[in-house]
């Protein structure tokens, strides 16, 4: 049963929340995994199975290249630094182990060790994976979803619209009527933000699973 042995955190007669006395760690290597299928739907309570140790082995899905793992050591990681939009860890291995970071992995996070960019794998269901080999790494993950260019894209092109209209009516008038001139460069101005802010809210930039 699904809180048994944990203390209840909070309760409204509709939701009830338990605090786990002890959580794993937000970043943390193991040495252990296996594949599934991607979307596997019996992963999520196969997860809740007590056999499966998740301080020692990870499941990650389908496609993602894997070496075999070696079964032996973990080694460590910490994070060092984080913002809204970037997780920098570092992370020491005896053997190939997988970094297990416990935040929800989205379309848009990528991942750099020592500099290299590498897979983000869809480990434990929700979190990000990303293997490592022996020895000390920094590991770098970094959202940049695909509305962030498309976004630079349209405000770059709202710019150019607006300097090709200008140099349109200097030639057709032959002079700058300023108040118009500054009126489409303020229309420019304006309509990218918007068309950014429309593109993220389109595009996919989460997962809900």
């Amino acid at each position: 049963m699904i809180g048994s042995g944990l203390d209840l955190a909070y309760a409204d007669g509709r939701v009830q929340l338990y605090r786990h006395p002890d959580p794993l760690p937000r970043a943390y290597l193991v040495a252990t995994w296996r594949l599934v299928p991607a979307g596997d739907p019996t992963l999520p309570r196969a997860l809740l199975d007590p056999a499966l140790d998740l301080r020692r082995a990870a499941v990650v899905e389908q496609p993602c290249e894997l070496p075999a793992p070696a079964g032996g050591s973990a080694g460590s990681a910490a994070i060092v630094r984080e913002a809204s939009s970037e997780v920098i860890v570092r992370a020491s291995a005896p053997e190939t182990n997988l970094l297990v970071l416990a935040d929800s992995q989205a379309p848009g996070w990528r991942a750099y060790v020592d500099g290299q960019r590498t897979a983000v794998c869809q480990t434990n269901y929700l979190y990000r994976g990303v293997p490592l080999g022996p020895g000390t790494h920094e590991v770098r993950f970094s959202y940049r979803p695909a509305s962030f260019g498309l976004g630079l894209a349209l405000a770059g092109g709202a710019a150019l619209g607006a300097a090709v209209l200008l140099v349109w009516e200097r030639r057709r008038v032959g002079r700058y009527d300023v108040p118009q001139a500054a009126g489409w460069a303020l229309l420019a101005l304006q309509a990218a933000p918007f068309a950014w802010i429309a593109l993220a809210g389109v595009l996919p930039t989460s997962v809900t699973r």
